[in-house]
């Protein structure tokens, strides 16, 4: 008598289904009693904490992999979208069912018909940077749980982010307000279909599981699996490849059309080298290079200010002003996690480069000595930099370029 072949899944609804309708893809082609096996995972044990502050990808998966590892079950389900791009230890991929649709949609309201202002939740990363990329005005939250749990907060005269997929699997794509094109609002790698392991060398499992493999979309999603591995990079390198990816995709519609970028550094980022050479620091002009951070946020409400008094719409995103300060090159990445607070480095700054005061002088006013070191360290050796940075409005004493160049070739210290 041949023995049932069992699937681990989570025990959500949508991947409860998934599972399901691959019990049933297997049991027609094979013959075999297929069962599901329930497993609890990390992001769904989880559901209220933010994604990427629990391991980001890969947190509704490990359990169920575990799970066919020790031999509680002898496949594993997942959505293609939740696995990382390298291969598990012990496990194969043994199967893609064919892909649904792979877009992102809105629910709630268009993208047109957002206030400014208004919220939309999605708990991915990718969809918020996405979306705030045609529609900086919006606030984005947080958003996690099932999918009824998700359908349930849709935030009043805002929209939830959502993959189609999910909503096919449930016949529940009326609650769809619009479908975002794929074109602008680009899926995870892998989303839309189901991937299927088992353990490396169970040849019967193998051998049922490519009865009902999808050859084409196994070729698509391998190619998007192959692509994010081939890149390789983490930490410092990753972080830097987005800004460059940006600069890179700013400077071609820039040679396209012939419009001019502006770089956006301003003089606190530009003096401790918080900058990304070819990638932030492209442009043909920096207009606010020779203005401090607080600076910068004091004009901008300023500018809101003037815009309210009149009647007109405030033409910064008050988020862009008020939310803490980050150059959203990581999930949760905060410019605090490596800078002091802006107040204070803009102090020490003015002191060092406007009026040419020394270590001694700093100590003397009060700040912290170790600080003091720190920041002239990070301003004397960004200086590579900011012989590379385009050239801007002067308004201090003292501009970098103009009035302020060190040497940066011979290990020179002030």
């Amino acid at each position: 008598m041949t023995t049932a072949l069992r699937i681990a899944t989570r025990g959500s609804r949508q991947a409860w289904a998934q599972a399901t309708a691959v019990a049933g893809s297997l049991a027609a082609a094979t013959g075999r009693v297929v069962e599901l096996v329930e497993i609890n995972t990390t992001g769904d044990i989880q559901s209220e904490v933010p994604l990427h502050s629990i391991g980001g990808q890969g947190v509704f998966v490990k359990e169920v992999q575990q799970a066919v590892l020790d031999g509680r079950a002898d496949i594993a389900a997942h959505s293609a979208k939740d696995l990382t791009s390298g291969a598990t230890d012990g496990l194969l991929i043994a199967a893609f069912t064919e892909r649904r649709d792979a877009r992102d949609a809105l629910i709630g309201s268009t993208l047109d018909n957002l206030a400014q202002g208004a919220t939309v939740a999605s708990g991915s990363v990718r969809r918020r940077a996405q979306i705030g990329r045609v529609r900086p005005d919006l606030e984005f939250a947080e958003l996690r749980g099932n999918i009824d749990t998700r359908l349930s907060k849709i935030p009043e005269g805002g929209a939830i982010v959502m993959a189609v997929a999910a909503l096919q699997i449930l016949d529940m794509t009326d609650r769809v307000t619009e479908m975002l094109s794929i074109d602008e609002f680009v899926p995870a790698i892998g989303q839309g279909c189901v991937a299927i392991e088992c353990r490396l060398g169970d040849s019967a499992t193998i051998e049922a599981l490519a009865a009902i493999d999808h050859a084409p979309t196994r070729h698509d999603v391998e190619v998007e699996r192959a692509f994010l591995a081939e890149l390789g990079v983490t930490g410092l390198a990753e972080e830097n490849l987005q800004a460059r990816v940006r600069g890179t995709t700013l400077m071609a519609l820039s040679n396209s059309h012939g419009h001019l970028v502006l770089a956006t550094g301003n003089k606190s980022e530009l003096a401790v080298g918080y900058s990304t050479i070819y990638g932030d620091a492209v442009g043909g002009f920096a207009p606010i290079k020779d203005i401090p951070k607080t600076m910068v946020w004091a004009l901008a409400r300023w500018r809101n200010a003037t815009a309210a008094a009149t009647g007109a719409t405030p033409p910064i995103p008050h988020n862009s002003i008020e939310k803490e300060p980050s150059a959203e090159l990581r999930p949760d990445q905060l410019d605090s996690d490596s800078l002091p607070d802006y107040g204070l480095l803009d102090a020490i700054l003015e002191m060092y480069i406007d009026q040419d005061a020394s270590i001694a002088d700093l100590e003397a006013k009060g700040f912290d000595s170790a600080l003091v070191h720190r920041i002239i360290s990070l301003t004397d050796r960004a200086e590579y930099k900011r012989r590379q940075y385009p050239p801007g409005t002067k308004i201090s004493t003292k501009s970098f370029g103009r009035d302020r160049r060190l040497p940066i070739t011979n290990r020179w210290q002030g």
